[in-house]
């Protein structure tokens, strides 16, 4: 078991998680959220369907840095 609780005097937020991520929400057929870093390249998407009936979720991971 992993203990995730940060150490008292540990910093909450390193310097390296305090870059800059874009969500941009889109509502239509399919209703999806796309999250950019701050070079526009996508780090990572979520897609909801439902097709006759059948739900869907779709993970789109890339590799980002």
């Amino acid at each position: 078991m992993t203990d995730w609780r940060i150490p008292e005097g540990e910093p909450v937020c390193h310097e390296a998680d305090s870059r800059i991520y874009t969500a941009t929400y889109h509502l239509d057929n399919q209703t999806s959220i796309e999250v950019a870093d701050d070079t526009g390249q996508l780090c990572l998407g979520v897609l909801l369907e439902i097709n006759h009936g059948v739900p869907a979720l779709h993970l789109n991971v890339s590799g980002g840095g």
